[in-house]
């Protein structure tokens, strides 16, 4: 019986180990979403046990990482001005929301070791991901109206995945329906 305990705690050491080895892997190879994901996964079982730990750190470390990554992406997006980008940017904004409502429902989060609270800078993105909606909604509305009126059967295709990607970020935006049932038909 005694064998068996200590070759259960064994693996179980061996597995939080893995784990913690992943998140700081993520983290090296620049993954920090995939860290950030280990690390509160781990912590949503036990953020005050002494084996998660590790992880508050790890989990520090990896949202400030991807925050700065995201704010950098984003500066270069704004100063382009190719309507491409805006799909990416308004994308970006709802990552970086997300990724901080995943975060918060773990707060404050205890470090025992140094006796410190964890540092999380949050911001409010409502504002940014509104604007960047409208305007992304804009410019799929725009770009649909023009392209139905020379499409070809493929392309009207395309305008429909458009369209029906600009009726799920935004429903009920100006016309997309109607020229929605345009294209279908």
């Amino acid at each position: 019986m005694k064998r068996l305990l200590i070759v259960v705690t064994a693996l179980v050491l061996l597995a939080s180990c893995s784990s913690v080895k992943k998140t700081e892997t993520a983290i090296n190879e620049g993954d920090f979403d995939q860290a950030i994901n280990i690390a509160v996964e781990n912590l949503v079982d036990g953020k005050n046990s002494k084996r998660n730990q590790e992880y508050i750190p790890l989990l520090e470390r990896a949202f400030k990482k991807a925050t700065e990554q995201d704010q950098m992406q984003l500066q270069r997006w704004q100063l382009d001005p190719n309507p491409a980008v805006l799909e990416p940017i308004y994308e970006t904004y709802l990552r970086m929301d997300r990724r901080q409502n995943r975060i918060r429902p773990l707060l404050p989060l205890k470090s025992l070791k140094n006796n410190r609270l964890a540092q999380f800078e949050f911001q409010d993105y409502h504002s940014e991901i509104l604007a960047s909606r409208t305007i992304l909604s804009d410019y799929l509305l725009d770009n649909s109206k023009e392209a139905i009126a020379v499409a070809t059967i493929m392309e009207f295709r395309e305008v429909y995945n458009d369209l029906r990607y600009l009726d799920k970020i935004n429903p009920n935006f100006r016309d997309t329906r109607a020229l929605m049932q345009q294209a279908l038909e």
